[in-house]
């Protein structure tokens, strides 16, 4: 079999619900449907992946989860995510999206250049010996994900 990526599952959907996807990855303890806590999933499914033979995982790493008020950063489950993958041997190409409340109105407004500039860069720092591609946003030409112009 070739060698190919796969999307992880979302970490939010704001239209169906807000906060951490119950269902993935992100989901905070005590909210995650059929388990205790969000590592369950990526304890099960991370050798799924593996044993695919995925190369590459792209995974939403959301902004407003890691970086819940200004300054102050939450890298645990982040730090978890990026340890298991690559410990399997899968690359993870992070896409860094959502809007924490603090720079902007929903989770799918266009925050100020300097804050998004701002965590971008510390998660290209933190990551930099384990990560060679980071995407910025998600379908930006979609307004459930971006609701603000190309400008």
């Amino acid at each position: 079999m070739r060698a190919a990526g796969v999307n992880g599952v979302p970490s939010m959907r704001p239209w169906r619900y807000l906060g951490a996807n119950p269902d993935g990855w992100w989901c905070r303890r005590g909210a995650c449907h059929g388990v205790s806590r969000g590592g369950a999933f990526i304890d099960r499914e991370v050798p799924l992946i593996s044993a695919l033979g995925v190369s590459t995982l792209r995974l939403e790493f959301p902004w407003f989860l890691i970086e819940p008020r200004r300054g102050t950063y939450d890298w645990r489950r982040a730090d978890r995510i990026v340890r298991a993958v690559t410990r399997a041997g899968v690359e993870v190409q992070p896409v860094l999206v959502w809007t924490p409340r603090w720079a902007g109105a929903t989770p799918a407004t266009p925050p100020s250049a300097s804050s998004f500039a701002r965590f971008a860069r510390t998660f290209a720092r933190r990551y930099r010996a384990s990560i060679r591609y980071i995407e910025l946003w998600n379908e930006p030409d979609l307004s459930r994900y971006w609701d603000g112009t190309q400008a």
